[in-house]
């Protein structure tokens, strides 16, 4: 191979990764703006709504957690990305919970299911795709529900609230 041939390969190379890296970059940040966009909707609504006190304190953790798993999508540790994308998903999972004692909440709950299923999602990108959930917004015959989908699959009960965990199983929240 000439050095010629060889330059060509390097800066082939080189442009190839200089293009491709900040479009997968750009994919998951639209999708953390996305999420961070669905908790704004979630901090107004909190206010307008009678929700226990420490739902703005839980909303301030899933916002930090989204937050803090962006900036580690951007550097590239994965394993950070995936603790916060899971205290995320924790915390969004206990604000459905301080939801349901609310009659008024069930818009709330559904921007929540997003939020669950958006980072889902993420999680699944960064641990590889999971044989019984794929949170892809259409109920597979392996799924007991899809945290995108609308309605994600679980039974709609007048005694309590369920939502769709990022497992695609369908969770009882538990009234506070």
């Amino acid at each position: 191979m000439s050095k010629t041939s060889k330059l060509r390969l390097v800066i082939g190379i080189l442009i190839t990764t200089l293009v491709l890296l900040p479009v997968k970059v750009f994919a998951g940040l639209t999708e953390y703006a996305l999420i961070l966009a669905l908790i704004a909707i979630i901090a107004i609504a909190a206010l307008q709504l009678n929700l226990p006190p420490g739902a703005q304190v839980v909303i301030t953790q899933l916002s930090t957690a989204v937050e803090g798993a962006r900036a580690a999508n951007i550097v590239g540790n994965s394993t950070a990305e995936l603790t916060r994308l899971s205290k995320a998903i924790g915390a969004a999972q206990a604000l459905v919970g301080m939801t349901s004692a609310c009659s008024d909440c069930g818009e709330v709950r559904d921007v929540l299911q997003q939020i669950i299923g958006q980072a889902a999602v993420l999680k699944t990108r960064i641990t590889g795709a999971s044989g019984t959930c794929n949170p892809n917004g259409i109920l597979q015959p392996n799924e007991q529900c899809d945290p995108l989908a609308i309605p994600s699959g679980c039974p709609v009960n007048a005694t309590a609230v369920t939502y769709c965990s990022d497992e695609c199983t369908c969770q009882i929240a538990i009234v506070p």
